[in-house]
């Protein structure tokens, strides 16, 4: 169950559909849900009716039966979409500056502009900037979710990169503007086989975007 939460919180979900029976008295759907840091938009999936009502007290909008009609299975879908687009457009706001506690429990007042990557490991995330670094416990995906949507993207499971820092891409290579501050150790960033079309996509939309 920790492991699943882990990749939950780690990976870029939008839709969660949710079996609300885990076949333990202790833990149900709702239980678990709440243990996550940044939910995606979740579909409740049950027989019961009963868990409807549990459901929205944790946040649940949507709820379906075991076996729904492709015509029920069809409207609710089309609803949870247009929930996700809802929750990425309100992503998408103008964001200047961000407050994070790093790990001594300092405030500390980071300038979005001056970020040029962010690196997951452990659960304790490194942001690198123009100036420095800090380090904080934090899921990539929570930090993600408190940036602009089209300025960052993850070219690696584990980075989240600033797409204006990038001067240029060679291959599975990534050099930053700041060359000095696009080393991971005595790696460049690089783009893995995961990653690769999504991320390139989202330059060349952010590049026509933003750079033309």
């Amino acid at each position: 169950m920790k492991e699943c939460l882990h990749k939950i919180d780690e990976l870029d979900i939008d839709i969660l559909f949710l079996d609300m029976d885990f076949g333990d008295p202790e833990v149900d759907g709702n239980t678990w849900l709440s243990m996550l840091t940044d939910p995606p938009v979740t579909v409740a999936c049950s027989s019961y009716s009963n868990y409807v009502y549990s459901a929205r007290e944790v946040g649940i909008k949507y709820f379906i039966g075991k076996t729904p009609s492709f015509r029920a299975l069809e409207e609710l879908l089309n609803d949870v979409v247009l929930e996700v687009d809802r929750k990425a457009e309100k992503s998408k706001r103008d964001v200047k500056q961000l407050e994070i506690k790093d790990v001594s429990g300092e405030e500390v007042m980071i300038q979005v502009k001056d970020i040029l990557y962010a690196i997951i490991n452990n659960n304790i995330l490194t942001i690198y900037l123009e100036s420095g670094t800090v380090v904080t416990q934090m899921s990539l995906k929570s930090f993600a979710s408190m940036l602009p949507l089209e300025g960052f993207a993850k070219p690696h499971n584990s980075y989240l990169l600033a797409l204006d820092k990038i001067e240029v891409i060679r291959g599975k290579q990534i050099f930053l503007k700041n060359k000095s501050k696009s080393r991971k150790g005595d790696e460049l960033l690089h783009i893995t086989q995961e990653f690769a079309k999504e991320f390139r996509h989202k330059y060349e939309i952010f590049k026509q975007n933003n750079l033309s």
